[in-house]
């Protein structure tokens, strides 16, 4: 550390100068580096494939490396776990579905690879603050019709 005490303020911003360009290289060549390839592959893969059940062991079998090293990679190269990234990416889809398409909520569950639509549900409001069909009708505009006078009694 002692190499990081500088006499004056110009020699101080010299050398933070030349450590951020030495960081810049750094990540330069990190973002070059096969692994960052084989994550990028994996993360095209993920959302060609948001409806199969998509799994750390089956995407460690695709890279032909162990579940473990795998996960490492990913975190490492997007800072968000296998899991994290796939729920993410699934329920933006979902948003997507929800706003530009009329698929009922259940086949939408299914496009995302979501098997059971009450947990797409309650994942989904986890996320976004409401249900699906709460945040259809919010970015669609469309509203519940309101019930008949008749049915109220």
């Amino acid at each position: 550390m002692a190499e990081a005490r500088k006499t004056t303020l110009e020699e101080t911003g010299a050398w933070l100068a030349e450590m951020a360009r030495q960081m810049a290289t750094h990540y330069e060549q990190r973002a070059s580096n096969g692994h960052l390839l084989l994550v990028r592959d994996l993360k095209a893969y993920m959302d060609e494939h948001l409806d199969e059940d998509i799994s750390l062991d089956s995407l460690a079998e695709r890279a032909n490396l162990t579940p473990n090293y795998v996960s490492m990679l990913f975190k490492e190269a997007t800072n968000v776990h296998v899991g994290e990234y796939l729920t993410r990416i699934r329920l933006e889809k979902a948003a997507e579905l929800l706003r530009n398409t009329k698929s009922t909520v259940s086949e939408i569950s299914l496009q995302v690879g979501y098997r059971y639509s009450q947990y797409f549900s309650r994942k989904f409001k986890a996320k976004y603050g409401v249900t699906p069909l709460q945040y259809r009708q919010a970015s669609t505009g469309e509203r519940k019709p309101a019930p008949e006078a008749t049915e109220l009694l």
